[in-house]
């Protein structure tokens, strides 16, 4: 590609992103917002109706630049997609656009049931119909799968990716982080290819979605609803069987590491719920049909909740996150650029940061004991009991933390919009009182005690005033251990203290002496 057509594919991108951004801006300033609000409830990290119409933006926005670079690809010289893909994508649209607007407003509430079937069908037409799969698909050179049984998988391969974005679209900016990764990992893979019609398109939808995340960024003022989320598994399940289906001989025998590092976090989370949810449902007796059915029930024990359980803000999640992300397509982008031998060492090297993210945030134990490493899920360790600490400076809970009390995890509680989620899992909040409190931390000790049903236990210290407040339903096995973790630091300020005031009498007394 020249230089020119670089410069061209960058000006499509902003030019989506501003269509995006400016939608989104020009929707919340009219009464149509009002029709798409998402209340807070227990699951959800918001605690204000924020309105669903980041999907309806992104895909206008998509639209209308595909539709203006069709029109004009002669002048830019670049070759659009095939028709097939085109009409798939239109069709798509259309589908899930009236789909997730009618399950995003607030007079509609679709069944799970009923999503799912809609998604079965969009698969099975994009497949069969419009005759969109990657054919025989090699694996490592050892054995061909057909192309029947490739239909079939890429049948399911787009319900599996559209269901997981979906699933981690749970977050503020979260789902827009890996999608744009995931879509820069299919444009840089597609340039290396030579398939600049796919790198065009997936810059497209990468600029669609900044524009988005102007609004979306935390703290959101927009969530991108059921109608983005659906809309981007669809597309990103497009372009990686589109991948697949190359005859590229970089692509060849690498199929089955390739799609599913291009898709990254989102089929990570969904095989780590699957494998967690069946073990959890397990070992408590269930029959086959109700883990089936607890499988597909929702909970808060998703890859993005344990963050925030750990006292990470959205951003600092995004952020995180984004760079595993961003790690998995660096490693799909690499094993494209190999010989077909070193792929697998590359797939087993990005295995090291996975399984330690995944170990860090607490899924340790299930795999050990689905690998037979361990009899107990557990393995000695236990789920430690949460604890949150309000204050106005941060000194409480840098000490609670550097002392790594077994069997306890603290978090600071500095934003109200995390209080539905956390505040189910706490056992008890540490009250730092100062005369500088901000009044946020104010509003969130009294939202606990008002809302979420924590009792007062007062306590003092000799220098620093505190009040606990207990968890009703679920109250702190120990508060003798809470007692005295807060009188060891309210004994390290007075030696603090002490000790600068030896320091300072004694350059006084120096001082003097000249």
């Amino acid at each position: 590609m020249s230089e020119m057509q670089y410069i061209i594919i960058s000006l499509l991108a902003l030019f989506s992103a501003v269509i995006a951004a400016c939608a989104i801006q020009v929707i919340l300033h009219t009464k149509l917002v009002s029709l798409f609000v998402d209340p807070p409830d227990i699951r959800k990290v918001h605690s204000a109706p924020i309105p669903r119409i980041g999907g309806i933006a992104i895909i206008l926005a998509v639209l209308v630049t595909v539709l203006f670079w069709y029109a004009l690809s002669e002048v830019f010289g670049i070759i659009p997609l095939p028709d097939e893909f085109l009409l798939s994508i239109l069709a798509a649209v259309v589908a899930l656009g009236i789909f997730g607007f009618m399950d995003d407003s607030r007079f509609f509430s679709m069944r799970v049931r009923d999503k799912l079937i809609a998604v079965i069908a969009l698969a099975v037409a994009t497949v069969f119909l419009f005759d969109i799969h990657p054919g025989a698909i090699s694996v490592f050179g050892f054995f061909e799968i057909p192309e029947l049984v490739s239909k079939v998988i890429a049948v399911l391969w787009i319900i599996g990716l559209i269901n997981a974005y979906n699933l981690v679209d749970g977050l503020d900016g979260f789902a827009g982080t890996i999608s744009i990764v995931s879509l820069s990992g299919v444009a840089a893979a597609s340039l290396f290819a030579g398939d600049f019609a796919a790198a065009v398109l997936s810059v497209i939808v990468a600029g669609a979605i900044a524009g988005f995340m102007v609004h979306n960024a935390p703290p959101a003022k927009v969530f991108m609803g059921d109608t983005g989320s659906l809309f981007l598994g669809f597309i990103i399940s497009m372009l990686t069987i589109h991948i697949a289906g190359w005859g590229w001989d970089g692509i060849s025998g690498k199929v089955p590491l390739v799609m599913p590092l291009i898709a990254g976090i989102p089929i990570l989370e969904v095989f780590v719920t699957i494998v967690r949810r069946y073990f959890k449902a397990s070992e408590r007796g269930h029959p086959f049909k109700r883990i089936v059915k607890y499988i597909v029930s929702p909970d808060s024990s998703h890859i993005h909740h344990r963050f925030l359980f750990r006292g990470f803000s959205h951003l600092e999640t995004c952020i995180l996150v984004g760079t595993l992300a961003a790690t998995l397509i660096g490693g799909a982008v690499c094993i494209l650029l190999v010989p077909l031998f070193y792929s697998p060492l590359i797939a087993l090297y990005l295995i090291i940061p996975v399984s330690f993210s995944l170990y860090k945030l607490g899924f340790g134990g299930r795999f050990k004991k689905a690998l037979k490493v361990s009899k107990s899920r557990y393995n000695g360790y236990h789920k430690p009991e949460l604890i949150g600490v309000i204050e106005s400076d941060g000194r409480l809970f840098n000490y609670l933390s550097s002392k790594r009390s077994k069997g306890y995890s603290f978090v600071p509680l500095v934003n109200e919009k995390d209080l539905p989620l956390i505040a189910n899992q706490l056992k008890a909040t540490i009250i730092r009182n100062s005369s500088d409190l901000p009044e946020l931390a104010v509003r969130v000790a009294k939202e606990l005690s008002t809302m979420y049903g924590f009792s007062p236990l007062s306590y003092t210290g000799s220098q620093n005033p505190f009040n606990i407040i207990l968890n009703k339903k679920a109250p702190l096995e120990n508060i003798d251990v809470v007692h005295k973790a807060l009188q060891g630091f309210t004994d390290e300020i007075a030696n603090n203290n002490a000790e600068r005031k030896n320091k300072t009498g004694e350059a006084e007394h120096a001082l003097s002496a000249l």
